[in-house]
This record gives C-alpha cells, structure tokens and sequence, in this order.
C-alpha cells in the first residue's frame, strides 16, 4: 500500500513553476528534477502489459519506466558531477505493490532518493491537463501547489521562446482552459491537499506566501525558512517580475487577453482595463492562421532537440533540466 504522499507542482508555462520548484526543493526538501512528462504513456503501457502482479510483467514495466524521457535527461544531459542512474532495479526496489501508480511513484520516489530529499515530487506545467488522472493514480496521498501568474505576462513571456511563440489569442485561450481545469478538479480534490498561490504574491510578499507553503507541507523551523527565503528573493533579479504587460504588451493584444479571459482575470484579483473588451471573427481568423504555423514550427523544434544518443554531443551549458549548477542554495 502506498503511504508516502507526492506533491505535484504546476502552473502555467512561463508561470513561475520554476522559480517555486526550486524553493521546494531547497527549503522544503521536495525531490523535485526533470519535468515527469511520461505519467499517463506509462499508465496505458501498464495497461497493455496487464496483470502487474506477475514478476515478468512487472520487470518490463520497471525496465520501460527506467526509460522515460524524465530519466534520460538525467543521464544525459545533467553534468557528469550530479548525474545518476534509476535503473530498473531501483524502481522495483521502490514500487509499494504492483499498480501502475506504484510504478510511477517509485520513479519520482527513486529521484527523490538520489538526490538525498525527504519528500517526493515533481514540477511539470502542463500537470493541470492531467489533474483526473493524477487524482486517480493517486486517490489518498497525492497533494497539489498550483502557481498562479497573471495570463497577460505569461503570454507576454511566451513570445520570447522557441517553444513557445504562441499569439496572445492562443495564450488567453490556453490560459482559461487551464483555470477550467484546476475548478474543475478542485471540487473533487480535499482543501488541504490542493494550493494556489500566485506568483505576483510570492514575489511581493514572501513571507506570507512561504507561510502559507509552510503549513500546507507541515514543515518545520517555518520562522528560519521564510527569514532566509526574505533573504534570498532581496538579491533576486526577478523580485519585480510582474505587471510586465503594462508596458510591453501591444494596448490590442491587452484587449484581445481580455476580451477572451477577462472574466478569469477578475475572479482572480487581477486588475482590467477594458470595461468591454472586444475581438473580430477577422483577427480571430488571423490568429488561427499563425497558429497553424507556429504547430508546424514546434514540431520541427521537438524533433531537433530530441535526446542525443552520444552523450559527449552535450554540453552543460545545453542543460535544459530543472536542476543546474548554482540554482539551488547549498
């Protein structure tokens, strides 16, 4: 029976979830590393295989897990000083019974293991697609911190990546279908075991919002935690990261995030400017249009960054895992 929890930490893409999984993993000692992207593959893999109770088919789910791509960037793309191996020994040697689920905690359990953290977890934005699914996996010791960011700087941020490139009509879109879901999972999901906070708090009141992490995880020397997280986020480059649309987002864009989500805006406690914000079918044809090619872009994009399999071919400044030298406090 699987008793230990697992925290699940996610948000929009350019939503914070990085700057909140290192916290986590520094000051509330939460294993998190490479983003768990293969949860839902490994749950029908499993139920391809069948019986999980017969050692044959245990061992090949256990080999297939040791494989995922979460497992593979630690191999090769971490810098050879904190790389390591989950083989599938270990995560047999971590699956508390023989259910899909057990499977994928041990995972996430033998990262935690290596990296000498008490607490499992894992950051990974896109888990609000997937909040039914992890509410299934893990019905009783599964828990939640959802990070908040305003959709208008997070579709500001998002013109700025090769992976993202996505128009504001896409961002607004994606933004409320998202709060769609965590409102969704929220009215099946006990309070003490889902979060959100926002980012724009966790930025302008630390304390409060580290406080509020505090007790949501039962941690303790909370007092020493939030003084040296103060500390910390002082000397942070990114302590005025938000309201950043004000000034960099086009005033037609504004309108069009907030003719889409305006509503969400609201209901969150971010501020408007539109009393009645409008957009065209034209613009909206517009939109779809750039978004066609910008899929086709992605595509091309994922292809090329695909795992190598020499791993001399990296570098560590190529490293596009979580963790990296100098992210995490000593």
């Amino acid at each position: 029976m699987m008793n230990e929890s697992i925290l699940f930490i996610f948000g929009p893409a350019r939503g914070g979830t990085t700057y909140l999984g290192s916290i986590l993993d520094n000051w509330f000692d939460v294993g998190t590393g490479p983003e768990g992207t293969f949860i839902k593959s490994a749950k029908n893999f499993a139920s391809q295989l069948g019986d999980l109770s017969i050692q044959e088919n245990k061992t090949t789910y256990a080999k297939y897990l040791s494989q995922v791509e979460m497992l593979e960037i630690i191999r090769k793309r971490y810098p050879e000083d904190v790389s390591f191996d989950v083989t599938p020994e270990d995560i047999l040697d971590r699956m508390p019974g023989n259910s899909a689920a057990d499977g994928i905690f041990a995972v996430f359990k033998a990262v935690a293991d290596y990296r000498k953290k008490t607490r499992v977890g894992n950051k990974n934005p896109g888990y609000w697609k997937y909040l039914p699914l992890l509410g299934e996996l893990f019905p009783e010791n599964s828990y939640f911190i959802f990070i908040l960011r305003d959709g208008r700087d997070v579709a500001l941020s998002l013109k700025n990546v090769p992976w993202g490139g996505q128009s504001v009509y896409e961002a607004a879109l994606e933004w409320r279908r998202m709060l769609d879901s965590v409102e969704e999972f929220r009215e099946t999901c006990p309070d003490d075991r889902f979060l959100i906070i926002r980012y724009e708090d966790l930025l302008t009141d630390p304390a409060q919002e580290i406080r509020r992490i505090g007790k949501f995880l039962q941690a303790h020397d909370l007092s020493r935690i939030v003084r040296e997280i103060e500390e910390d986020m002082a000397e942070n480059a990114k302590r005025n990261n938000f309201n950043k649309w004000k000034t960099d987002l086009p005033e037609k864009e504004i309108e069009f995030f907030e003719a889409l989500a305006g509503d969400k805006l609201k209901k969150y406690n971010y501020e408007t400017i539109y009393t009645n914000p409008r957009i065209s079918m034209v613009v909206k044809l517009s939109f779809l249009s750039q978004s066609f090619f910008r899929l086709v872009k992605l595509n091309i994009y994922n292809f090329n960054r695909k795992l190598p399999q020499d791993k001399k071919k990296w570098k560590a400044s190529k490293l596009k895992a979580i963790f990296r030298p100098g992210l995490y406090k000593k």
